[in-house]
């Protein structure tokens, strides 16, 4: 193997030069990589190098590679979340996403003026019912009495199956989002 091909594999930790700028063979790092590259991979060749320095450097090494390795997937990961953010602040920006409180509240609001439109619509029925009728006040408003229980149990009865809904569509979303989709 010539020099310059040597000393780039050096120069990149794939293998370690020790004392008087020789490599020790014994050497884990070392060692794997003459396995991998043949018997030509090599400079001068130590047989004399304490194995118990080799051992302590190469330990030391494999910590250095593992720390850069956390370091990089932390770097990786803030870097995911930061690119994830910003498409969310420009989707944001463009108008397609929107707050969920803000959703929340117009749902809110657009049930209400639903179920007041309703009972308004229906409180003249009653009337209009009780005027062909011949009903007296009490009966008219034993009715309206009626009616809004009915309208607020059915009410409670369509909360009760949105909750219901909404649970399923959740774990519906969650299980399609780990099967294929993954960042």
């Amino acid at each position: 193997m010539p020099s310059k091909s040597l000393s780039v594999y050096i120069s990149r930790g794939h293998v370690l030069v020790g004392e008087n700028d020789q490599i020790d063979d014994k050497n884990a790092v070392n060692a794997a990589f003459r396995e991998k590259h043949g018997a030509k991979a090599g400079r001068k060749q130590s047989k004399a190098a304490p194995e118990k320095k080799s051992n302590a450097k190469s330990q030391a090494d494999e910590g250095y590679i593992q720390t850069l390795r956390d370091k990089a997937l932390e770097d990786l990961e803030s870097k995911r979340v930061n690119t994830e953010l910003k498409r969310l602040e420009i989707k944001k920006k463009m108008g397609q996403v929107v707050p969920t409180e803000d959703v929340k509240r117009l749902f809110v609001m657009h049930s209400e003026n639903i179920k007041s439109a309703y009972v308004e619509a229906s409180d003249n029925l009653i009337v209009i019912f009780s005027n062909k009728g011949g009903l007296n006040a009490t009966d008219i408003s034993e009715m309206r009495k009626k009616f809004v229980d009915l309208v607020n149990n059915a009410i409670d009865k369509a909360i009760a199956g949105t909750k219901s809904n909404l649970h399923t569509l959740v774990a519906e979303f969650s299980e399609k989002r780990g099967v294929g989709q993954h960042d």
